[in-house]
């Protein structure tokens, strides 16, 4: 470190040669006096800092002071509840079961991809809506028992005709003012909606008014002539028990070979009836899928069958043809059978696009972007568009809603057992006590006349008669 020497007297720098002697100090470079030497001095000018000594050793390491432990301060304030995380996604159906749509529709040919319908409709306790009146096939609970809504087809208006001014035309109607009915076909015609209801008024024996509530106030418009329409009753004014109603036991229920994620379950379908040997084939279960309170319960009392097209034909311009055949674009079908033609795959599930009435070209996928090749004319053909389950009505709570999502779940039912051993006869009962006398008979027809006797014998000859005097 280098040192600076001052005169104190002058303030001269000693270390410069041309500084004359005086008292002097000697400072670092920071100003610390460092020494200091009394005015007219003969000492000499300090000279130049030494080297720097080399390092000494390292002193010995000090005893660990000891550890100092201060008070446990307060516990903090409980921080602010976070924000409840989404929820997750909702688990699949546990046990032997499928997730399917609700459709409402009792039309079972209507029936959509990954759907489930009925052939029958629950609506609650009889009287329990609004509506006074019950279609064909409607199922109400009443008295403790459980009734579905009978048809009448014989009393059924066909072939009816309805023109602009409003008037419907069929002789014989059977209609009174203040029935319910809905149209269930109309070929030809517009204005009115299928399968909904409508109000009748204006009753003659060959015409009558439709209307659309039932004050009967706003007339139903025909906006084109309709023919050869199809009508059909409601049930009115009918308690279950009567001869409108019947007991509900039976039914149907048509579901997709398509599950609700579009996977093919035919085969599962086709298991459900495999116990043959007791009569009671399985159990279902059908339950909304948010609401397992909202359910119904049936046995499967019969063997599956397809809901099915047969005799299909297809040409090489891959066009399929069948009459009538009822199918929805987009709907997804199975090829069970063919039995000529190539191209398409027996087994394979295919989707329907460009329907016209009679018919229809097949796609791969459900997108209707890749159709089906036809390399040879298709004959013989049977499309499966579902599966029929022929059920016993066993309980229900509540009905579903179109579009509701439901789980069908299913219990196999045990083989039927063996008849058991028959059992020894038991002993004789005692003698029961003698029963009363009964009341007399009435008094038997009179005999036949018996057969006449033998002659008798003859008689004693009698006594002489007394003489009589002759007059004169």
């Amino acid at each position: 470190m280098p040192v600076v020497v001052t005169d104190l007297i002058d303030g001269d720098n000693l270390n410069d040669p041309s500084s004359s002697g005086s008292q002097a100090t000697v400072t670092d470079q920071d100003g610390n006096v460092v020494s200091q030497s009394s005015a007219g001095s003969s000492s000499g000018v300090v000279g130049a800092q030494g080297n720097q000594g080399s390092q000494g050793n390292q002193g010995y390491l000090g005893a660990q002071g000891f550890q100092g432990q201060g008070t446990q301060g307060a516990q903090g304030f409980q921080g602010h509840q976070g924000f409840q995380g989404k929820q997750g996604f909702q688990g699949f159906a546990g046990g032997d079961s499928q997730e399917f749509k609700f459709n409402s529709s009792i039309l079972l040919s209507d029936l959509g991809n990954g759907q489930l319908g009925y052939g029958f409709s629950f609506k609650g306790d009889y009287g329990s809506t609004s509506n006074d009146y019950y279609w064909e096939y409607d199922v109400v609970k009443y008295q403790g028992f459980v009734h579905v809504s009978k048809a009448n087809s014989s009393l059924n208006p066909a072939n009816v005709s309805g023109s602009t001014n409003n008037t419907w035309t069929v002789s014989a109607h059977n209609l009174s003012n203040g029935n319910v009915v809905k149209i269930t076909s109309m070929p030809i015609g517009a204005g009115p909606e299928l399968e909904t209801p409508y109000w009748v008024g204006s009753v003659t024996s060959n015409t009558f008014v439709l209307y659309t509530d039932s004050s009967l106030s706003t007339v139903l418009n025909v906006t084109s002539n309709v023919a050869s329409a199809n009508i059909v009753i409601a049930n009115m004014g009918n308690l279950p028990g009567t001869g409108a109603w019947q007991l509900f036991n039976q039914g149907e229920i048509l579901v997709d070979n398509l599950n609700f994620y579009s996977n093919n379950i035919t085969a599962w379908l086709d298991s459900l009836d495999d116990n043959s040997t007791n009569p009671t084939r399985g159990i279902i279960r059908i339950f909304k899928a948010d609401d397992s309170n909202k359910y119904a319960v049936f046995k499967i009392t019969g063997a599956t069958t397809d809901g099915e097209l047969t005799s299909v034909t297809a040409a090489t311009s891959d066009t399929w043809t069948k009459t009538s055949h009822g199918l929805l674009n987009g709907e997804a079908v199975i090829l069970s059978a063919m039995s000529f033609g190539v191209g398409p795959t027996i087994g394979a599930t295919y989707y329907v696009g460009n329907i016209t009435s009679n018919t229809f070209e097949l796609f791969t996928d459900s997108g209707l972007s890749s159709k089906v090749d036809v390399t040879s004319n298709v004959l013989g053909a049977t499309l499966e568009t579902a599966k029929v389950l022929s059920i016993e009505y066993v309980d229900h709570n509540g009905a579903f809603s179109n579009s509701d999502n439901v789980i069908l779940s299913f219990t196999l039912a045990g083989e039927k057992g063996n008849q058991g051993v028959q059992g020894s006869a038991g002993s004789a009962g005692a003698q029961g006590a003698a029963g009363s006398s009964g009341s007399d008979g009435n008094a038997g027809a009179t005999g036949a006349q018996g057969v006449a006797g033998a002659q008798g014998a003859a008689g004693a000859a009698g006594d002489d008669g007394a003489t009589w005097l002759t007059g004169s």
